[in-house]
Order: C-alpha cells, then sequence, then structure tokens
C-alpha cells in the first residue's frame, strides 16, 4: 500500500507543479488575462480525466505484469521527450521563446496547443481539422514564424476542410477515430457555424469518440452568450 500511496502523491505533485509553472511562464505572452490560468487549469483538467480513464482501462483489462510493461514504456517515453526537449528549447517543460505570439487576441486556443503540443508524446496522435487553408499553411509553414506543429513529438495530421463533413466521410467509409478527447473550437467571433451545434453534428462527435472519450467544447465568444445554449 506504501507503494501505491508513494506512486499517486508523486504524480499528483508533479502535475500540480507543473501546472502553475507553464501558466505563470506563459502569462506574459498572452497579456496577463485570468483567462491564461483558467485555460491552464482546464487543459490539466481534462488531462487528469484522461488519467484516470487510463488508471481505469488498465487496472481493469491488462494482467499485472503487462500493466509494468506499459507503465515503463510510458515513462521511458516521458523521459525521452524531456531529454529531448531539454536540447530544442534549453527545457523539459517550459517552452522556447520562438513560441511566443505575435497577437495575444483570442488566447485560449493558441495556449491549447501550445499545451497540448508540449505534452505530445511519441506514439501520440494529434488530428486537427481546419477549413481555412491559410491557417493550414502558416501552421505548417517549415520556414515561418510558428513551429507548434513540427516541434510536436506526437503525430501531428491537418485534415482539410469542414470538420462536420470531414468527420462524416471518415464514419462513411467505415473509419472512426476513436478519440481520447476531442475539442470544438469553433464558436468566438459573431458568425457562429450553426450547423455544428444540431442533433445530428453531435451524434457525429460522439460517434467519433472511443467509449471513454471527452468532447469539450470552447464556447467563450465576445458576442453571444453560448454557455446557456450548451448546458440545455
Amino acid at each position: 500500500m506504501l507503494t501505491y500511496a508513494i506512486t499517486i502523491f508523486t504524480g499528483a505533485f508533479l502535475l500540480f507543479q507543473v501546472e502553475p509553472l507553464l501558466a505563470r511562464y506563459i502569462l506574459p505572452w498572452f497579456g496577463g488575462t485570468s483567462a491564461v490560468w483558467i485555460t491552464c487549469m482546464l487543459f490539466f483538467q481534462l488531462l487528469l480525466v484522461v488519467g484516470y480513464a487510463y488508471s481505469h482501462l488498465i487496472a481493469t483489462r491488462l494482467r499485472p505484469r503487462m500493466q509494468a510493461i506499459v507503465h515503463i514504456a510510458i515513462i521511458s517515453a516521458c523521459v525521452l521527450l524531456m531529454g529531448t526537449l531539454s536540447r530544442i528549447w534549453q527545457s523539459p517543460i517550459t517552452p522556447g521563446p520562438n513560441w511566443k505570439p505575435l497577437n495575444p487576441d483570442f488566447p485560449i486556443t493558441r495556449i491549447f496547443i501550445l499545451l497540448v503540443v508540449s505534452i505530445g508524446l511519441p506514439g501520440d496522435y494529434i488530428r486537427f481539422y481546419e477549413i481555412n487553408p491559410a491557417v493550414t499553411e502558416i501552421a505548417t509553414d517549415e520556414d515561418g514564424y510558428f513551429t507548434y506543429l513540427r516541434d510536436s513529438r506526437a503525430k501531428i495530421e491537418v485534415v482539410p476542410g469542414d470538420a462536420r463533413l470531414s468527420m462524416e466521410r471518415e464514419l462513411a467509409n467505415g473509419n472512426p477515430q476513436a478519440f481520447d478527447v476531442l475539442v470544438l473550437d469553433a464558436f468566438a467571433g459573431d458568425a457562429i457555424p450553426v450547423h455544428l451545434l444540431t442533433i445530428e453534428a453531435f451524434a457525429t462527435y460522439l460517434r467519433e469518440l472511443n467509449p471513454d472519450g471527452v468532447l469539450a467544447i470552447h464556447v467563450t465568444n465576445r458576442y453571444l452568450d453560448l454557455g446557456p445554449w450548451f448546458r440545455e
């Protein structure tokens, strides 16, 4: 029992030490607003839920010997990633200065991308659906300023076109993605893409998730209060 208690305490300590460290580090990059702290808190709480799901699945579906193998593999990958990042960023945790945004407006999406890519491990898979080809070009330009995608150790894929239509095509072709986490972030402007908010759209999102997956929705908007709509 002591071994389990030490392991749980150490994991929780590391998680809740890294969260304020990263939040404080990137706070000046995004104007020092409270949204930075809130976004970091939301991100790490979602990460904690994913960790709980991982613990449940590995404890209920794998034998003890296989559990140990999986744990050792994940820890080894983390150590390898931290060593690699310490050479790229001069730190195994805090991102390099080339990640600093030129324009701090609408920081929530950029913070989420920064945090996701910061924890991307070899073997992880991150899939973006992007309707604007200009955004994709800026994000993937090898000689460009933004390095979010090319710095990640995870496998990154950008799917061009409308997200809902792309997902529907995947399902029609018998290729559901089984995401652990699916984040919807398309509602910040004054023109709301209502086709992403229908019952049919949410049925598509749920079919793209694995049975224990999490659907997260960014509802911050400068013109409309979308919170009550989503709660209903």
